[in-house]
This record gives structure tokens, sequence and C-alpha cells, in this order.
């Protein structure tokens, strides 16, 4: 009879500790918002196109078409959902042109914009940084009809 007083007292001891284990914790209220950040923000990449080794050349047929090409890219990236947008720098400054890109890492962007032929070319190099910016998800690039 004392074995199972004593087992009862140390079920009811234990019971209020496993009941409490057992049960899910009580819902967290949400983080109060900062009033001065957007609730949308996301991670993108920013791209800088800079000078790269061939950059300065003349402006040749073969450099042209090397142009037309990078533009042809960028255009195929913005339709494939790559890049959000592109374009170039106008003060004539070290930093020629930017590209937004959706990638995960900086090195998913890299991977993508090394793949320009104007990057390939050494015509641009390319440095990129994460950034937090605001959705973009309502950017839209139009282009005339090929």
């Amino acid at each position: 009879m004392m074995m199972k007083t004593i087992a009862l007292a140390a079920a009811l001891l234990c019971a209020p500790a496993a009941l409490h284990a057992q049960q899910p914790a009580p819902p967290q209220a949400p983080a109060a918002p900062v009033p001065d950040i957007p609730r949308d923000m996301r991670g993108y990449q920013l791209a800088f196109l800079v000078r790269g080794e061939r950059f300065g050349e003349e402006q040749t047929p073969e450099v042209q078409g090397l142009m037309m090409r990078h533009l042809s890219y960028i255009r195929r990236m913005i339709e494939e959902g790559a890049y959000v947008t592109a374009g170039p720098a106008m003060d004539g400054g070290e930093v020629l042109g930017i590209i937004l890109l959706p990638a995960a890492t900086p090195d998913a962007a890299l991977s993508i914009v090394r793949a320009d032929p104007a990057v390939q070319a050494r015509h641009f190099d390319v440095q990129v940084h994460p950034v937090l910016l605001p959705g973009l998800d309502a950017v839209q690039v139009r282009y005339p009809a090929r």
C-alpha cells in the first residue's frame, strides 16, 4: 500500500510538468512593424557593370555588334525573369550600368551576368551587392515586338 501511495504521489507531482510539456506554446504576438520600413522588403542582387579590360576601344563594327548582343542578352534575361530590370548609368562615372536580379545569392547573380557577351569579351566587369528593397513583382519592362 505504501508503494502505491508513493507512486500515486509521484504521478500527481509529475502530471503538471507532463501536461505542460504536451501543450503547445502560446502563440506569440507578431512583432510590431517598424513604421518607416516597408512590409514587403525582400532580397535582391544589384549588379554594377563597370569598365572591363577592353572598354574604351573604338566604336568599330565589332564593338557595335557586341553591344547589340549585350542588349539582346539583357532582353532575354528580363523576359525569362532572371533580371528584374537593367539600364545604363548616365553620369559617365565608373559604373556604366546596373542590373537588378532576383537571384538568391551574389554568386548566383554573378554566374548569370557573367554569361553576358560584353562581360565575356571583357568590355564590362561586374560587381554584385546584395540589397533589400520593397518587393518589385509589379515592375514590368516592355519591349517592342520582334
